[in-house]
């Protein structure tokens, strides 16, 4: 419940004054965050006499009080809410995933190539970008203007790229292993048939058409992994979009479709894929974003 709520329904008063200094603490830390985009405050902003209409009696046992209810925590000098720091844990903790190096996982390197003479004389847009190619977590900031979604866009239309030619060449090895296969399967069919024809025997007729079935049958499991081109399972053009490797987010729709539009590649919401991921939790193989290798937020 909120400070508004308590004071309405006449249980304020009722509280002990620890309790009452405690919740308008409480509710200023919470406004002030949300009002300014702060995950918290220092403490010495909140040494002050009185808060909203009351008048603070005792700010460090209140403070105590939020502390020993798990709802602040106090760090060097800053109070943040409890949720807002395990948030930002959270995500300290999934970068450090990122950059930890570990087996069995491939990182998707940018080749720079592609980006030669995009951005001219601007040093920050070069630097910016070689650092985007370079490193699995890159931080870009600036004022408004200054080409950050520029620099993105340029970037992840070579990565677009990049991921098609890698597609078509992986295409292209399982088309050559399945062609060597079916070649391998009618050597062993016209093997088979010669055998049967000497022999005549009902055992080796058997074992023939078992090689043939499981030939064939790694055959077609070849084909169905191999990546659509063209059309994706629902009959709509797909050759444009990133096969699912970059996902590419913003805050508000309207961002995200400026993203989209800059780069030519399809952008979603940050609530559309927290949705989607939340609504997925139980059966990740099921959720969409399963196989993205680059985010862009």
């Amino acid at each position: 419940a909120t400070l508004d709520a308590f004071k309405h329904c006449n249980l304020l008063e009722t509280f002990p004054v620890t309790v009452k200094d405690a919740l308008y603490i409480y509710d200023f830390i919470k406004s002030k965050c949300r009002r300014e985009g702060h995950t918290f405050l220092y403490e010495k902003i909140l040494h002050r006499r009185s808060i909203r209409d009351r008048d603070i009696v005792d700010r460090v046992k209140a403070m105590k009080f939020l502390e020993d209810n798990k709802v602040t925590i106090q760090l060097e000098g800053k109070v943040s809410l409890k949720r807002y720091y395990d948030y930002e844990c959270n995500i300290k903790r999934g970068i450090e995933t990122l950059l930890t190096p570990r087996m069995g996982r491939h990182d998707f390197v940018i080749e720079p190539e592609g980006l030669e003479g995009v951005f001219g004389d601007d040093e920050d847009q070069k630097k910016a970008a070689e650092l985007i190619c370079r490193n699995p977590v890159t931080v870009l900031s600036g004022k408004g203007g200054c080409g950050k979604t520029y620099v993105v866009s340029k970037v992840f239309q070579v990565a677009h790229r990049q991921l098609l030619e890698e597609a078509a060449a992986k295409y292209e090895e399982e088309k050559y292993l399945n062609e060597t296969l079916n070649s391998s399967s009618d050597s062993l069919l016209d093997e088979g048939n010669s055998q049967k024809n000497q022999e005549g025997t009902a055992y080796e007729d058997k074992s023939k058409k078992s090689t043939i079935s499981s030939a064939k049958q790694a055959s077609v499991h070849g084909k169905q992994d191999r990546p659509a081109r063209g059309h994706d399972s629902d009959g709509e053009d797909d050759s444009d979009n990133s096969i699912g490797q970059i996902l590419l987010t913003a805050p508000t729709g309207k961002a995200a479709h400026l993203l989209g539009k800059r780069t030519c590649l399809e952008a979603k919401t940050l609530h559309q894929v927290i949705w989607s991921y939340r609504h997925n939790k139980g059966n990740p193989c099921g959720w969409a974003y399963r196989d993205v290798r680059a985010l862009v937020v």
